[in-house]
């Protein structure tokens, strides 16, 4: 009982703390994807996968259920729908319209949801929260840095807070 309440309390501070840091992620009008549709549509159907995923976790972690949460982390890790779906060559080109932060974001991610999987798996509540939250902030980041067309509150948000400071 006392474990569920201290994730508890540490997954609402994560949150807290990512919420503010959303002006780490500047708006950047070029920043913006502009890809070929086959590839667009990849990158939708793979996002689509990861938002649920995330979705899931936290319910799995306030529970306790460490093993289902792990195993619904190595999925984001592993969800590489891009890269099941496109031969060597498709990828390539991929990669070569793809700006080099976006994929350092990327890798960031996923690397962070392997790192998740294995806190989760020994049960590090306490750093599996603190991960949690920096996988958070990547969506954040790239969100506000490629995807406006999407998230056009977020956005928005961001350029509020911005003018603010």
């Amino acid at each position: 009982m006392k474990k569920t309440k201290y994730l508890v309390l540490t997954l609402i501070l994560v949150s807290l703390t990512n919420a503010y840091s959303q002006n780490r992620y500047p708006f950047s009008e070029t920043g913006k994807l502009e890809l070929p549709s086959k590839y667009r549509l990849l990158l939708v159907q793979e996002m689509i996968q990861i938002d649920s995923a995330m979705q899931k976790l936290v319910p799995l972690m306030v529970k306790g259920e460490s093993e289902k949460a792990s195993e619904t982390a190595l999925k984001i890790h592993n969800s590489f729908i891009l890269k099941s779906a496109l031969s060597k060559k498709e990828l390539k080109n991929l990669k070569s319209l793809l700006p080099n932060d976006f994929i350092k974001m990327d890798r960031y991610f996923h690397r962070s949801a392997k790192k998740l999987s294995e806190a989760l798996k020994i049960n590090k509540l306490s750093e599996s929260t603190n991960i949690y939250g920096k996988m958070l902030n990547a969506c954040i980041g790239c969100h506000s840095k490629y995807a406006h067309n999407r998230f056009p509150e977020l956005i928005k948000n961001n350029r509020n807070k911005n003018k603010s400071n």
